[in-house]
């Protein structure tokens, strides 16, 4: 019994690792943390296995993913992160001055959270937009392999990917400007 849930364990792992790594950078936007949720995210399948049956393996797999980062980002906010390279520099007088370095990680900050914003937007509007975005853009599939993936022909996903790619310029870009601009 346990050879087998080995086995399962190994196969699925084998086989998704990679695009669970994926999904995990997309919610993380960091290549360590997407290693650790990964890692969490195949403990628990291997918990989940010893006691129940998986119907959908990749599905259980992506939204297991999803979630795990998600609650990775939820704790992360209540931290205070501290680039030691850029804070070491800094108070040995290299590189770019308190001011200089303040900006910055303001217009960094201001990006990630309009990159956010225009994500979430986007899958208000609509879900099978979002899902391919993600897929083609942000999980690096090819716009075949993504249509494979949810069941529908090349061509509509370059539809879609049109139809989003419009719908974003249409209402965010002044926002983008303006954070480009400062």
């Amino acid at each position: 019994m346990e050879s087998k849930r080995k086995a399962r364990f190994d196969d699925a792992y084998n086989q998704y690792h990679d695009v669970m790594l994926q999904v995990a950078a997309l919610y993380t936007r960091n290549l360590s943390v997407a290693e650790d949720v990964v890692q969490d995210v195949f403990l628990k399948y291997y918990v989940f296995i010893g006691h129940n049956e998986v119907k959908n393996l990749k599905a259980w797999l992506m939204v297991t993913t999803r979630n795990t980062a998600f609650n990775y980002n939820r704790k992360a906010k209540h931290e205070i992160p501290v680039d030691i390279k850029e804070e070491g520099d800094r108070l040995l007088g290299y590189g770019e001055s308190m001011e200089e370095h303040f900006f910055n990680k303001i217009c960094k900050m201001e990006t990630l959270e309009y990159s956010d914003t225009v994500m979430d937007a986007l899958y208000e509007k609509s879900s099978r937009w979002y899902e391919v975005v993600t897929s083609v853009y942000c999980m690096g599939l090819t716009q075949k392999d993504a249509g494979e993936c949810m069941g529908i022909t090349e061509d509509a996903v370059q539809g879609i990917l049109k139809r989003a790619k419009n719908w974003i310029e249409n209402n965010y870009r002044e926002e983008y400007d303006h954070i480009n601009r400062a």
